[in-house]
């Protein structure tokens, strides 16, 4: 399988190639050319299977051989015995069609654990069979830093620099990230916001002159790993609620779309979807940019309540006859 950029000006790469490299050269995101497809019955199959074991199967066919098969699946099983839960994203029922899916059970307590566990575990495994070295180098407003940091501080192979905006993270990130002892971990705040954050990452990753032939490598949705990592557990709580055999609809909150973007490479792999419902708050520039085409730069506004009132607000309103569930 080979992956090419969704901007079609840098050059196709191997699976091993695409975690090491992160975002394209072009600016775009790696994807694979073409998308495993899984038919009803594999989808059947995967009912009363393991987290790990679901995983290893959704995720096999982006792998490509690329790392056998018993290494890959003790790499997954490795990641996912970090949670603190044996469902790792375990279905809370909320009312007779609606379901919240708890993604806070991993090391940080953020979603983004789901990813950044096995993209850590990934990097170090590639790097030690090459014989290299890489530094990581990430933008956050918060999840992604400490969930990044904790994914690599245990990796023999990576130098992790995470980017956050002074004062606009929560006290509860801000010492996550910044109180890890491990040698290999550095982070650092910046004045501005978190695109300013991201505009100094991609930045960098377009001219890595400074690095001295170092490998720079990405951890934020620009590394395809992450979304690959997402990709399974849409799968995972579909099949737990009757799929192939019916629909489910997903609620997601989401502020540069990644994590719902995982769930629509799920519905294009065979993952029968009725629909995304998308929650963002008032720091909304890709749905402006979507609806409106206005992609202009605003003040970021601090959220005067917890996002995740509104995303379930917005879920139980919605009038679905299939299952319907939020991710948290």
């Amino acid at each position: 399988m080979r992956y090419v950029s969704t901007r079609g000006q840098a050059p196709a790469l191997s699976f091993e190639e695409v975690v090491l490299t992160g975002m394209a050269s072009d600016g775009g995101l790696y994807v694979p050319e073409t998308l495993p497809e899984f038919s009803r019955e594999e989808l059947a199959e995967m009912a009363g299977l393991s987290y790990a074991e679901i995983a290893f199967r959704v995720m096999k066919p982006f792998v490509n051989g690329e790392i056998d098969d018993a290494t890959f699946r003790s790499i997954v099983t490795e990641a996912y015995a970090t949670f603190n839960h044996d469902a790792v994203v375990p279905l809370k029922q909320l009312d007779a069609n609606h379901f919240l899916l708890e993604q806070f059970h991993g090391p940080t307590l953020a979603f983004k654990d789901v990813a950044l566990q096995l993209l850590g575990r990934l990097l170090d495994h590639f790097l030690k069979k090459r014989g290299e070295r890489a530094v990581i180098m990430g933008a956050t407003s918060g999840d992604t830093g400490s969930a990044a940091i904790e994914g690599c501080r245990h990796c023999d192979n990576l130098d992790i620099f995470i980017l956050h905006p002074h004062n606009r993270v929560s006290e509860v990130q801000r010492r996550q990230m910044t109180s890890v002892l491990a040698n290999n971990v550095f982070n650092i705040a910046i004045e501005g916001n978190f695109d300013d954050a991201q505009a100094m990452v991609k930045a960098s990753f377009a001219d890595q002159t400074f690095l001295n032939g170092t490998r720079l490598v990405a951890v934020n949705s620009i590394n395809w790993a992450r979304i690959m990592a997402q990709i399974v557990y849409y799968v995972a709580s579909g099949v737990a609620l009757g799929a192939p055999h019916r629909e489910v609809s997903f609620c997601v909150p989401s502020a540069n779309f990644g994590n719902v973007f995982a769930g629509y490479m799920a519905y294009k792999m065979g993952l029968p979807v009725k629909q995304f419902i998308i929650a963002t708050n008032a720091n909304d520039i890709l749905h402006r940019t979507l609806t409106d085409n206005d992609f202009s730069k605003r003040s970021w506004r601090p959220p005067w309540r917890p996002l995740w009132i509104s995303w379930c607000r917005l879920t139980l309103s919605a009038c679905c006859l299939t299952p319907t569930i939020a991710t948290a």
